[in-house]
């Protein structure tokens, strides 16, 4: 089977390879302080790791002398092996810091929250390729000739937050609660990268 415009599907199968690999690591630190019965502060520190490798390939496609001498069309011919070689990592780093609240006050119920959340995102990537490999079944970039393709990426952002609610319920069937929510993005326009989102919920339970 050969075809200048149209490689066999089934030998491609086996000439584009991708291998990677990624490496996770996730855990959090949380700590609770209650000074008074209906107060409650927490704190809580997360951490997100990553790593990530990955090598791409492709096989080498020769003609027989066969082939060539009885091919129908003009254009094509031999494709030299190529490979392309990655790694990246990433870190997530948060902070939450939670003041909550719970008292009774007669027949209401009054719940309130404050808190801020702090999230700081690094990652980088590096690539390397070759694309005409001197010994086509020897996938490594130092096989290549000429010179080769190399792309790096970086990227940083970070988040602060800060948010709040206050809910009231009445003999445990009527609640009302007002939320509010203010972020700044690094990831918007340094002039305009806050915004503010506020809430309101109310409901009943009719059958008390």
């Amino acid at each position: 089977y050969f075809n200048d415009y149209y490689p066999n599907p089934y030998e491609d199968l086996g000439r584009y390879r991708n291998n990677g690999r990624n490496d996770d690591l996730v855990g959090n630190v949380e700590g609770n302080f209650k000074p008074l019965k209906w107060l409650n502060i927490m704190n809580r520190v997360s951490v997100t790791l990553s790593n990530a490798s990955n090598k791409n390939t492709t096989g080498a496609i020769i003609y027989t002398p066969y082939a060539i001498s009885h091919r129908s069309f003009a254009s094509g011919g031999n494709a030299a092996a190529s490979v392309s070689d990655g790694s990246s990592y990433s870190t997530r780093v948060q902070n939450e810091f939670l003041v909550s609240t719970d008292n009774d006050f007669g027949d209401f119920n009054v719940k309130g929250l404050v808190g801020t959340l702090t999230r700081q995102t690094n990652q980088k990537a590096v690539g390397i390729s070759g694309s005409n490999l001197v010994i086509p079944t020897l996938f490594n970039v130092s096989n290549r000739t000429g010179e080769p393709g190399v792309g790096e990426s970086n990227f940083r952002s970070r988040l602060w937050s800060v948010f709040g609610s206050v809910g009231v319920g009445y003999k445990n069937w009527a609640f009302v609660e007002f939320t509010g929510r203010n972020d700044w993005d690094s990831r918007l326009p340094i002039n305009n990268n806050s915004y503010f989102y506020p809430g309101v919920n109310a409901s009943v339970v009719l059958s008390d």
